[in-house]
């Protein structure tokens, strides 16, 4: 039986194929993969790992997606630390799954109809010295009323208010921008949805898994953290547009192309099996 059997138009793209146009992605927009404050953006080579760029890229293209600071709890937004965070290595494996082995807590072997992803991500947040924190929070105490004693036996309202000014960002020292990096494994689906009426192809995140980290509740933490991340951040942008094409033959008619409908026949479209996503298409003359 013939590909086309069941359907007109029949494309299908290999995990080897699409791991090297991510790569290539990665290389043409490389702020895709990177993110960071200020001082990240305007100095790239101060992140956890040299960011590889495609040879000829102009230098106005950015290499680091901006992103706001961390606010340091208890400051009111007085203050606030720079940080980096990178998408070091990226590994897409279709069903049956033979490009790298899942943790015990993503259910091995992976699931008919499911891709696995296998990720690193680095990230740093920028500390200042301990010399400058400690002048810092020296001027910072001036600031403050003292604690009234006589206020806390009584139980009255402290009128320590939190100072209001402009938020500023601690100073990067470059010898305390402490790096981390995280090996992390994800296992999704590829559906096809409707997106302000049109069709589209979308990964649906299945589970996500971090390896070795402990505490337990860090570990838990950190993994909503990336799964609110992926599922908020990342997957709704890569979605890919499936419009039903119609091409104007003149007088002869015009062309309706569209997903092949779902059948015993074509019982998954797009399909995610043999290392492969393939997807099938009908074409209409009329």
């Amino acid at each position: 039986m013939t590909l086309t059997a069941n359907c007109d138009v029949f494309a299908s793209v290999s995990e080897q194929m699409f791991n090297k146009l991510v790569a290539n992605i990665g290389r043409q927009r490389p702020s895709l993969f990177n993110y960071g404050t200020t001082s990240f953006v305007a100095m790239p080579h101060l992140m956890c790992h040299p960011i590889a760029v495609a040879t000829g890229l102009p230098t106005n293209q950015p290499r680091v997606t901006l992103e706001p600071p961390i606010p340091v709890p208890g400051t009111a937004g007085a203050w606030a630390m720079e940080f980096c965070a990178q998408l070091t290595k990226l590994a897409i494996d279709f069903h049956p799954g033979q490009l790298f082995n899942l943790p015990p807590e993503l259910n091995p072997p992976l699931a008919a109809q499911t891709l696995a992803i296998g990720l690193e991500v680095c990230g740093a947040i920028a500390c200042p010295s301990p010399k400058l924190l400690a002048e810092l929070g020296a001027a910072e105490g001036d600031r403050y009323p003292p604690i009234d004693p006589l206020h806390a036996i009584r139980g009255e309202k402290s009128r320590q208010d939190p100072p209001v000014r402009p938020p500023q960002t601690l100073p990067i020292d470059r010898e305390h921008i402490h790096c981390f990096c995280l090996e992390v494994f994800a296992t999704a689906r590829v559906r096809h949805e409707t997106a302000s009426g049109s069709p589209v192809l979308a990964a649906v995140l299945k589970g996500l898994e971090i390896v070795d980290i402990r505490p337990q509740g860090l570990e838990n933490s950190l993994e909503c953290l990336l799964v609110a991340t992926l599922t908020l951040g990342v997957l709704p942008r890569i979605r890919v547009a499936l419009d039903d094409a119609i091409l104007s033959l003149g007088s002869f008619g015009s062309l309706d192309i569209g997903l092949t409908p779902i059948s015993a026949a074509v019982p998954f479209n797009p399909s995610i099996a043999n290392d492969r996503l393939s997807v099938f298409v009908n074409v209409t003359l009329h």
